[in-house]
């Protein structure tokens, strides 16, 4: 019996297009942030950071350096580097950011907060997963939903027609 390996994925392009182009088009953004999990060095955090560039891109942003903050996918070592960055109002730049997950987002509004900035009259923060965390963050937060059920329904699909002897690509969106 030969074993094969399938697997499903989601556009991350596409969700974070959705949410550059939902913060110009109907929140009228100037400047759009990232929190990246680059000290990951996860293909995962590659793919995100890279969404984000093309997503500015097809929006008519710059790419602005200085708008990039690093982290990892945690919340406290998140929390513990943005503390020293965002003091006061004065040191935000921005009006949106988004966040390569909701731990990050989280750890961003909390910063943010204490410095006296407004979530979300003064900057919009997104994050990433539509985890349990988003639901009850306070504000909670807005989150890209990339749909764990419907990605289990399609790998049972998927696996139901390679055991019934279908050929299928080894890859499906």
């Amino acid at each position: 019996f030969k074993f094969d390996s399938y697997c499903t994925t989601v556009s991350i392009q596409d969700a974070y297009d959705d949410v550059v182009g939902h913060c110009k088009n109907v929140h009228k953004c100037k400047r759009i942030a990232f929190l990246s999990s680059s000290y990951t060095h996860s293909r995962e955090a590659k793919s995100r950071f890279e969404a984000y560039k093309n997503a500015l891109e097809k929006h008519g942003y710059p790419f602005e350096k200085s708008l990039i903050f690093q982290s990892d996918f945690s919340y406290h070592h998140t929390l513990k580097y943005l503390k020293d960055i965002f003091t006061c109002p004065e040191d935000v730049d921005f009006d949106a950011c988004l966040c390569a997950n909701d731990r990050m987002a989280a750890a961003m509004i909390e910063v943010l907060k204490k410095a006296g900035v407004k979530v979300p009259e003064d900057v919009k923060v997104f994050g990433y997963d539509n985890s349990a965390m988003a639901i009850a963050n306070n504000p909670s937060i807005s989150s890209i939903n990339h749909n764990l059920s419907y990605q289990g329904k399609m790998c049972a699909e998927l696996m139901h027609k390679v055991l019934s002897g279908r050929i299928i690509p080894k890859v499906t969106d």
